[in-house]
């Protein structure tokens, strides 16, 4: 359908796709995902270079955010906790830049705009580790940051294997985009507003 009447595809995927070994990771890196899941997004990738119509992968990692029905994600897993003062087990070597939902929608809207086409790697500003991630929610929000209780992968026995320093580079989006994602203080505060605003 998208071939036939030249409409330009958007396919998301992820920094799973890469092995975790020296992330953050740009455009140009060769992928080597671990598991199930980032071999599946690669597949799809390749799948979409296949079939001739205008395309931009986007790659995107860690995406939080508050809406109606949305599935848990972390940023949530950890307000909701904390707020019920319950203790929770946080890794302290898993690497990446979470990336605010509506930062992800403006970047894909500005993808849009541009018919910038390829690949891009659409994520947050800043770099770093589930456990300062999480110290970071508890801190803006006032919560008892001494609940996070660090851990390595290792021992959460995890199923599946998880890059380890993933992430993405964002300067291609910045340059050729314009894209500005919302440092993590500036998104909680958005937020946080929005939670009010919602009641």
């Amino acid at each position: 359908m998208c071939r036939r009447y030249d409409i330009h595809l958007v396919h998301y995927s992820t920094d799973y796709v890469f092995d975790g070994k020296k992330g953050p990771y740009s455009e140009n890196d060769r992928p080597y995902p671990l598991g199930y899941y980032g071999k599946s997004k690669l597949a799809s990738e390749n799948v979409l270079r296949q079939i001739a119509c205008p395309f931009t992968i986007v790659r995107t990692c860690v995406i939080y955010g508050i809406a109606q029905q949305v599935k848990k994600n972390f940023y949530l897993w950890i307000l909701e906790s904390l707020k019920k003062n319950l203790p929770i087990k946080v890794v302290t070597d898993q690497f990446n830049n979470p990336t605010l939902a509506e930062d992800l929608a403006i970047g894909t809207e500005q993808t849009i705009q541009t018919s910038l086409l390829g690949t891009l790697n659409l994520a947050g500003k800043e770099y770093l580790n589930r456990f300062d991630f999480a110290v970071a929610i508890a801190k803006f929000f006032n919560l008892n940051s001494d609940l996070i209780q660090p851990v390595e992968t290792v021992q959460l026995k995890q199923p599946s294997p998880r890059p380890v320093y993933g992430g993405l580079k964002i300067d291609k989006a910045i340059d050729e985009i314009q894209y500005g994602p919302r440092s993590l203080q500036d998104s909680f505060g958005f937020l946080n507003w929005k939670m009010e605003r919602n009641g």
